[in-house]
């Protein structure tokens, strides 16, 4: 599974069904053709961040060869029934757990956390999760963390989230330079929305 290729969307998105996109890219570089199988998986992420353990929806096995130094592009659309949503006080999510087969071996699985929500903005009432219209109480976060440096370190990302919480803040706009992947990881559990500005 090509790094950095699987994307999740959801273009549907209701209280009795959502629709999950899944988009990637399969890299053989080999020097022989390979002859795959890939398929997904969609799980709830329990309260402790583990999935359950029966996914909510499947794909059907995609098969298909994958030339040597030929990316194949290949996607899924799967139902959840009843989802739950991904809000700022109840930030539910959802694990897809895609796997890659050859001759019925795994050689590879990639787990993307996501969670199902829709987005809109409005010119008259600003923000909008999930069909209502939701006040952000914002700040402007830069990467480096004050003493510490800006060195990664996820203990005090995660610090900084549940101070801003507990001041009331609930989003994010980060300047200048592109933020940490931990941070964007943090914020999803937390339910902060966070726009990279």
């Amino acid at each position: 599974l090509e790094p950095w290729s699987l994307f999740v969307t959801t273009p549907l998105v209701t209280t009795d069904e959502a629709i999950v996109d899944v988009r990637l890219e399969i890299a053989n570089r080999t020097e022989a053709k390979a002859e795959v199988a890939v398929r997904t998986a969609l799980y709830a992420l329990e309260q402790a961040g583990r999935p359950g353990e029966k996914p909510v929806a499947e794909s059907e096995p995609q098969k298909f060869a994958v030339g040597p130094g030929s990316p194949r592009q290949t996607s899924f659309s799967l139902r959840v029934p009843s989802p739950r949503l991904w809000d700022l006080e109840l930030p539910n999510r959802y694990v897809a757990v895609t796997t890659l087969e050859e001759s019925g071996k795994v050689i590879d699985r990639l787990k993307t956390p996501f969670g199902i929500r829709s987005i809109a903005v409005d010119p008259e009432l600003g923000f909008i999760l999930n069909g209502r219209p939701v006040r952000l109480n914002g700040v402007c976060m830069h990467h480096d963390l004050g003493a510490l440096g800006t060195a990664v370190n996820a203990s005090a990302i995660a610090r900084q989230l549940r101070i801003l919480r507990a001041i009331g803040g609930n989003a994010i706009r980060t300047p200048h330079n592109p933020p940490a992947p931990e941070l964007l990881e943090f914020c999803d559990p937390y339910g902060i929305p966070v726009s990279v500005g």
